[in-house]
């Protein structure tokens, strides 16, 4: 067996060196890995935030977008105040908002509402 015993008065500073040099790049790609693995955990954390939120928003948002032709107006008038009405009792359950309307849209589509202070559509 072969045995390499390294004094220190011996030793090359060359050699000194390129083992300081290896060990700087060593130290410094652990340092990176772990800042990138932690910014990773951290990039996933807010994005699933962002997810809750947007999930908490689009179950509180409630906007309607109706689309009739001119010559419904009045029904459309009409329907509002109904639709108003009913979405102020929230206590009732949701399949009795629609039900019992005095009347019935053909073609009618209903997607987003903006009311204004005249509780028109926008």
């Amino acid at each position: 067996m072969y045995y390499f015993i390294i004094e220190p008065e011996k030793t090359n500073y060359f050699f000194n060196f390129i083992i300081s040099v290896i060990s700087v790049f060593v130290g410094a790609y652990s340092a990176y890995w772990f800042n990138l693995k932690q910014q990773s955990k951290n990039d996933k954390n807010k994005k699933d935030e962002r997810e809750k939120e947007q999930k908490d928003f689009e179950t509180l948002k409630f906007n309607y977008v109706i689309s009739v032709s001119h010559s419904n107006i009045e029904k459309l008038k009409v329907f509002l105040k109904i639709l108003t009405n009913r979405l102020q009792k929230l206590e009732k359950k949701e399949d009795e908002i629609f039900s019992n309307i005095p009347f019935s849209f053909t073609k009618l589509e209903i997607k987003e509402l903006h009311f204004t202070a005249n509780n028109q559509p926008s």
